[in-house]
């Protein structure tokens, strides 16, 4: 978050190149003022739009009052570049309050989107095993499947549940004790431990879900493949997620059409798991291979709001070997 110290400090420099006077927002010069105006408001009401209006009103500052409010400006860009991601992070934690992503896919989407493999999977877990769903929604699927194999731990969770979905979920847990619904939060800030235990499940699926939204993608990764055992699987959704590895430029503007494959490149890095794509779809899946897992590092460098219910985040990474 931009503090108000930080915000004092770029004051005091406007300030500063202004004659040395500490002025208040609009008496000054009308060229800054949509600046000052654009990070007060950050301040005062954090998101992604309110951060936007402050890189907006800077590009249209003329070059002459850039020069002037140069030491200014260029200690706000500073800030900026720090605060960029904190700011589609709670853009993206707002948006999951809401819900607005897919939240009602049924066993026929889960079908389609993971291929013939997910069903043979399905039917595959033996009695006492678990079928984990991360970012469930309604979680339709998984509550159909529940009752038909009692003798299979159905554990789905999301941010919240959606609304309007309350009531029955609770009714299935309720006359299907295979069956439990949690409410989590931020999957990569949960207690694991209330969850399931390390090693446990057989199959976990992410349909448009934690994957396709998260800002920490390699933590949520390592986090999904903390529960599978060994000989489990991990099927999702392909996300909309560039792994920079080198020299190379990481901020979406500089994406190009190989940076599509990035991912699966990076997939293949991680020690103890298998990457593959799922036949006859565009998702992905792990396999786990061993007790040892080890998932490379990313640092995030860049990422772009959900524009529309459904789509996902895109975020650019830098890889860390």
């Amino acid at each position: 978050m931009i503090t108000i110290g930080q915000y004092q400090e770029f004051l005091d420099r406007a300030a500063a190149a202004h004659g040395g006077i500490i002025f208040g927002l609009n008496p000054y010069n009308s060229s800054v003022t949509p600046v000052l105006e654009a990070v007060e408001e950050y301040v005062q009401a954090p998101s992604n739009a309110s951060f936007n209006a402050i890189r907006n009103a800077l590009e249209r500052m003329p070059t002459d009052r850039k020069i002037k409010y140069r030491d200014a400006i260029g200690y706000l860009e500073g800030v900026l570049r720090a605060e960029r991601n904190e700011a589609s992070r709670l853009d993206t934690e707002t948006r999951l309050r809401g819900n607005p992503f897919r939240v009602s896919s049924d066993m026929r989407e889960y079908e389609t989107t993971f291929g013939p493999k997910f069903g043979k999977k399905l039917q595959a877990i033996g009695g006492g095993g678990i079928w984990m769903d991360g970012g469930a929604g309604e979680a339709n699927a998984m509550r159909r499947f529940a009752p038909t194999r009692p003798d299979v731990d159905c554990i789905a969770f999301s941010h919240s549940i959606p609304s309007g979905a309350a009531a029955s979920i609770r009714a299935d847990e309720e006359s299907c004790p295979n069956f439990s619904y949690h409410e989590i939060g931020m999957f990569e800030e949960y207690d694991l431990s209330l969850l399931a235990p390390p090693q446990s499940c057989d199959l976990i699926t992410d349909l448009n879900g934690v994957l396709y939204y998260t800002q920490e993608f390699d933590e949520a990764l390592r986090r999904y493949l903390h529960f599978l055992k060994v000989g489990g699987t991990l099927m999702f959704t392909r996300s909309a997620v560039h792994i920079v590895e080198g020299h190379g430029k990481a901020d979406i503007g500089s994406l190009a059409d190989s940076d599509y494959d990035s991912l699966d490149r990076w997939l293949a890095r991680i020690l103890g798991a298998k990457a593959y794509r799922l036949p006859r779809t565009s998702s992905l899946a792990l396999k786990r291979t061993s007790e040892d897992v080890r998932v490379p590092r990313l640092k995030l460098k860049d990422s772009g709001r959900v524009v529309e219910k459904g789509h996902a985040v895109t975020r650019v990474y830098k890889s860390y070997h």
